[in-house]
């Protein structure tokens, strides 16, 4: 399920025990730590076992709850009063490191970090070739919930079979495409490329989505709506559609915030797998989609940058990042803990992990000019309407050069 890296380091941490413990006999600094209110048990705990190791006995925390989106802004808006290590989204890496706000992951730490993490995650948290943050997570993507009492795995893996199943019981396909995350699948699956080209004063989107492969996809998709067009729906009621006594919604594409209300409702009824195919020209092709990680990093000024990273370090590695997914189900980004057998046992997590597979790092491949031509051309096809455009290619063709100026 896990690719894997050959042969795990643990020098860095090794290497910070003699500065640390000579920080001045016994007195403790204090390392200021952001994290979400969400895991502040978890982190808690982490923060305990830290200091039962040599590397973080003589280190006291002051622990304080920041969103993961918020800490962008905080940290721009007053990097000295911010935190010293801090959770974030990887999205929102690459301006804190054009601030020179984000500390560089160098030496045994880099080593170590790109030996212990999905490849994918790795690049999530690498501008310009230098890792700024050690990957804490991977499971921020979107794949298919379905009622397995109403259409079988064998079905949902098709996006034609699981529409036709769902509309000859009645019931809904939720998936909103119109929304350009969600919509980006397509386009992968026609063999789409996004890439950022960060060369000069501005970064420019670079996107294919106009040549043959993507607009082919876009074409297949647009005539799948057409024709069930009632059936494959944009509206956000995939939880109350499915949770209801009398259900409404067979499947639709979602993520991790919504397994607990599902499976509260559905139990062992739940299913959870990687999107469905659909046929290309006569040929099964792969929905993709967005993926991004969340990762733990420093701040350029600290004070204590080796403390730092230590603590950065040992906050994401193999015993923290199990304990996380013990107390919130969180999806690994460490190759070791996500090989476990209880991540394997989960449908979710086991859904994401395939997901990922045919996924690309949102936080490297896009810019924000991407979104609004790509949701405009999800709309299209939601309301079988090419205007005012002739066809797909004119209008695909529009919003690409859209996007990349």
């Amino acid at each position: 399920m896990f690719k894997k890296r050959n042969g795990l380091m643990f020098a860095g941490l090794a290497l910070l025990i003699a500065p640390l413990a000579a920080c001045g006999g016994g007195s403790k600094l204090t390392l200021k730590v952001w994290a979400p209110t969400e895991d502040k048990a978890v982190m808690e705990h982490i923060i305990a076992e830290f200091q039962k190791t040599e590397a973080g006995k003589d280190i006291a925390f002051d622990l304080k709850h920041v969103k993961e989106g918020d800490v962008k802004t905080e940290l721009v808006k007053d990097a000295v009063a911010a935190a010293d290590v801090f959770a974030l989204v990887d999205d929102n890496l690459t301006e804190l490191v054009k601030t020179n706000n984000i500390l560089e992951v160098a030496g045994a730490f880099k080593t170590n970090a790109i030996a212990a993490n999905e490849d994918w995650t790795i690049d999530a948290a690498t501008r310009n070739g230098k890792l700024y943050g050690f990957p804490q997570t991977s499971d921020n993507t979107y794949f298919l919930w379905y009622n397995k009492t109403l259409v079988s795995e064998a079905q949902a893996g098709k996006l034609e079979t699981l529409l036709s199943t769902a509309a000859s019981g009645g019931y809904k396909v939720e998936y909103d495409i119109s929304n350009g995350w969600y919509g980006t699948s397509i386009y992968l699956a026609g063999g789409g490329e996004l890439s950022v080209d960060t060369s000069g004063t501005a970064d420019v989107q670079v996107c294919n989505f106009n040549t043959t492969g993507p607009v082919a996809a876009v074409e297949a998709i647009y005539d799948l709506k057409g024709d069930y067009d009632t059936t494959w729906t944009k509206a956000d009621n995939l939880v109350v559609g499915m949770t209801a006594a009398t259900p409404t919604v067979a499947a639709g594409v979602g993520g991790t915030w919504q397994y607990e209300e599902l499976f509260a409702a559905l139990g062992d009824n739940l299913g959870a797998m990687k999107l469905p195919t659909v046929n290309v020209g006569g040929i099964d092709k792969q929905l993709g989609s967005f993926r991004s990680a969340k990762l733990v990093s420093v701040k350029a000024n600290t004070a204590y940058p080796n403390e730092a990273l230590a603590f950065a370090e040992f906050s994401t590695n193999f015993a923290s990042q199990k304990y996380r997914f013990e107390q919130r189900g969180i999806g690994p980004s460490n190759i070791e803990a996500g090989a476990l057998p209880a991540i394997a046992d989960s449908i979710m997590l086991s859904a994401i992990a395939d997901q990922n597979e045919f996924g690309v790092n949102q936080a490297t491949a896009i810019t924000g000019s991407y979104w609004d031509p790509i949701g405009a051309i999800g709309n299209m096809i939601m309301i079988q309407d090419w205007t005012p455009y002739a066809d797909a290619q004119a209008a695909l063709n529009a919003a690409v050069a859209q996007m990349n100026n």
